[in-house]
């Protein structure tokens, strides 16, 4: 530590003898005494835009720094001249030697300055230690920790040079000469089971410890039936309901089924028959009777739903005639059921006949409250067929007289 402080001392008083003589040789900024104060009719005076402003330069540990100046870009007058801001010297710290170990290198102290962050008497690194081999302890195996056997480490940093070898767990498996297994016995719907119990002869002690098994439910093969019956119009019924024939619970209870008004049983249940509706009067439903409780409980309702009538041929259609001039008629049909009392029927009705006129030609022209004159021939039978075109009616526009004779003569 003596010598230390000693090297450091020196280092300080070359670093000071350095900077004083750097300072003394710096050539002193523009701006200073001796320059050119410029032209005294100058625009500088009324026009503030000709002074012009250096950058100040910051003084560091070991240069001068200098102050703003002003002066005028016109003429050179100096307003503010530069002046020499001191160096600021080293801030020296202290770097904390290191000590060299088994497990890595060390180093010398030395110093450098915070706030440069130059490193002023740079550390030397001081080799690595050699380790301290010595023989690892043997650890004993138990049932469920691993030992070790052999091996060397370091004594100072305690890392492993040469490995031990691994002896692994006796472990708790069954089958092993140091466990012993004491069955137990499964459970069923009526007792309690018990599960296994195992025994570490190396540990002294039940590794697992026999605990009981809840009862299990009941399997299906050991389950009966009791067969209930269903209620009826007149008397109460019963569900059916279970046990377990190994142990003899009843697992499902028989419960009574109130009378049902509207349960009828099959057996005596008679039908009142019905028939069925025609196209000529409505037909009945069947209706059921209970003769166990004397109801009529699906009384008979009428069917007024009727199909339709099967229609029968009786007289074919006749077609109309236009060259003779002759009415048809429609087909004359009566119901299939005639013969059992429906009197339905469908009448032929009348077709009157028609000509089927072709283009029509003008024989006598129409006139002014004269009648006209056409004709034509039917396309069907080729009958010839005149008709007339109606008389003009006169325009009221003040031309014509408000008369005309029957011969059409104005």
């Amino acid at each position: 530590m003596k010598k230390f402080l000693i090297l450091l001392s020196l280092l300080m008083v070359v670093f000071l003898l350095a900077s004083c003589a750097g300072g003394g040789t710096q050539t002193p900024p523009p701006g200073g005494e001796g320059e050119v104060n410029g032209d005294p009719n100058c625009e500088h005076n009324t026009n503030p835009e000709l002074i012009i402003t250096e950058r100040a330069v910051k003084a560091t540990c070991t240069e001068n720094g200098l102050t703003a100046k002003e002066y005028c870009m016109e003429c050179g007058y100096v307003k503010t001249p530069a002046t020499v801001v001191p160096a600021t010297g080293h801030n020296i710290v202290a770097i904390a030697a290191v000590e060299a170990t088994c497990s890595a290198p060390g180093a010398t102290a030395g110093s450098k300055c915070t706030a440069c962050n130059q490193t002023l008497v740079k550390p030397t690194v001081i080799p690595q230690k050699n380790h301290q081999a010595v023989t690892t302890p043997d650890v004993e195996a138990s049932c469920t920790v691993a030992g070790s056997k052999g091996g060397t480490h370091c004594a100072i940093c305690l890392t492993a040079i040469e490995a031990p070898e691994i002896i692994l767990p006796y472990g708790h498996d069954r089958g092993l000469d140091h466990i012993e297994v004491t069955p137990g016995y499964a459970p069923t719907c009526k007792d309690e089971g018990l599960s296994d119990n195992v025994y570490c002869y190396i540990c002294e002690t039940d590794v697992i410890v026999a605990k009981p098994i809840p009862t299990t439910p009941h399997l299906a093969e050991d389950l009966e039936v009791v067969p209930g019956y269903a209620e009826t119009c007149v008397a109460t019924g019963l569900t059916d309901g279970e046990f377990c024939k190994y142990c003899g619970v009843t697992t499902i209870e028989q419960v009574e089924i109130p009378v049902n008004a509207d349960s009828h049983p099959a057996e005596v249940v008679e039908t009142i028959d019905g028939y069925a509706a025609t196209c000529y009067a409505d037909g009945l439903t069947d209706g059921k009777h209970c003769k166990l409780c004397q109801i009529t409980y699906l009384p008979q309702e009428a069917i007024t739903e009727r199909p339709e009538h099967e229609l029968v041929l009786v007289a074919d259609a006749i077609a109309p005639d236009c060259s003779t001039e002759t009415d048809g008629c429609t087909a004359h049909y009566i119901c299939a059921l005639s013969d059992d009392g429906c009197d339905y029927q469908v009448l032929p009705e009348v077709v009157e006949y028609a000509h089927t006129h072709g283009e029509w030609i003008v024989s006598i022209e129409a006139g002014v409250g004269t009648a006209g004159e056409k004709y034509t021939f039917c396309t069907e039978c080729g009958k010839y067929i005149e008709d007339q075109i109606p008389a003009l009616l006169p325009e009221d526009d003040g031309d014509l007289p408000g008369t005309i004779d029957p011969d059409g003569i104005i």
